[in-house]
């Protein structure tokens, strides 16, 4: 939580880490500080009746969880929406507070894994992205996946791909592209699990942050531009 905190204290007080109570935490027991007037990001209705803008949130949200992993190789482990939440405050700017509970589990990302994603998450964004760049990025972390490795990160990213818009529509559709086989998928798991690549949390948290932020609204683009800021 500590750390969290730290990496995110650029962004306080309108993003809160609550504080651990040390006496009270126990093995399978991680008690923070208490906040009150929370209401979680996927009740838009119940946001907007007590004055929490839905896309100003949606910033916050979008701004704290890229910078987490990529300025920071902090990954959260569970950030659904039981465990991020809006809040109301005026003494902020546009009244809006972003509440992120659930810090006892955390992927790192090593220092080297951490710039060569943020490499990768720039590649993928160029306006004329070079495949042979991200290529030799994606290899390092997804092998012969790396094809379709910057759709997993954003569907903003389908240029960087060497898909065919056929592949594309398939992969839109929750479908395997025809140019990637069952043995390249059950390979590359096998080998993400062996090594220490935190790819497959980075990828597990990146996906929760992506549905909360549709549930509010906000759109994917300005999420992919917080990518880019944080990974720049």
């Amino acid at each position: 939580t500590e750390s969290a905190a730290a990496a995110l204290s650029a962004l306080a007080p309108r993003v809160v880490v609550p504080k651990p109570l040390p006496a009270l935490c126990k093995p399978r027991v991680f008690a923070t500080s208490f906040k009150d007037g929370l209401t979680r990001v996927d009740d838009v209705a119940k946001l907007v009746e007590r004055r929490i803008d839905p896309i100003v949130l949606g910033a916050l949200i979008a701004d704290a969880f890229a910078r987490l992993p990529l300025e920071h190789g902090l990954v959260h482990g569970d950030p659904h929406a039981g465990n991020v939440y809006g809040r109301w405050d005026g003494s902020v700017a546009d009244g809006v507070q972003l509440v992120i509970l659930d810090h006892g589990l955390y992927h790192r990302l090593g220092q080297e894994e951490r710039l060569a994603m943020c490499d990768l998450v720039l590649a993928c964004a160029s306006p004329w992205p070079s495949r042979s760049a991200v290529c030799k990025l994606g290899e390092r972390f997804a092998g012969p996946l790396w094809k379709v490795l910057p759709l997993l990160l954003s569907p903003c990213f389908a240029l960087a791909t060497p898909l065919t818009l056929t592949e594309l529509h398939a992969a839109a559709r929750g479908r395997l592209p025809a140019s990637v086989t069952l043995e390249e998928v059950w390979k590359t798991l096998e080998e993400m699990h062996k090594g220490p690549s935190g790819l497959l949390g980075l990828l597990h948290s990146l996906g929760y942050v992506r549905g909360l932020l549709s549930s509010l609204g906000y759109p994917e683009e300005r999420r992919v531009k917080a990518l880019v800021r944080a990974a720049a």
